[in-house]
């Protein structure tokens, strides 16, 4: 019998989790989708066949609004002038960076779903690492 999926604020961060473990769904997931025998590498939890197609089929309800956490940013903003703006360290979700020539720049950083599923994002390594099943757009608008 399979173990059920369950999920705890107070436990893994409030990531699903199989019953009596403290391993997130999500990573089993991710592990299976990359080719990983997942039964062979997840055997000190006991996890069975049934639990890995449950975690496979595993609908993930939303436990939480979206949200975007900005840790660390580190990207050159090129001006049409030619010259170059280095971004770095923890910028605001939204600034306005000035070349020296007058232009100015809005840098937005926004989180929107999208209209694939999260595991073609997870597939598809042009896209920013996904966080949660939500895809990261980073847009540069100009000011």
């Amino acid at each position: 019998m399979a173990r059920p999926i369950v999920q705890e604020t107070s436990r893994t961060n409030g990531r699903y989790r199989l019953d009596g473990t403290d391993i997130p769904v999500a990573q089993i997931k991710k592990d299976h989708i990359a080719g990983a025998d997942v039964k062979y590498a997840y055997q000190f939890i006991g996890l069975t066949e049934e639990e890995c197609e449950l975690i496979q089929t595993f609908p993930f309800p939303p436990t939480r609004d979206v949200n975007l956490r900005q840790i660390y940013i580190s990207a050159v903003l090129e001006c049409p002038c030619g010259e170059e703006q280095a971004l770095y360290g923890s910028q605001e979700s939204q600034s306005v960076v000035a070349c020296i020539c007058g232009r100015s720049w809005k840098i937005e950083l926004s989180v929107a779903p999208t209209s694939q599923t999260a595991e073609a994002d997870y597939l598809n390594r042009d896209l920013v690492e996904d966080v949660n099943g939500f895809n990261q757009e980073q847009s540069v608008g100009q000011g």
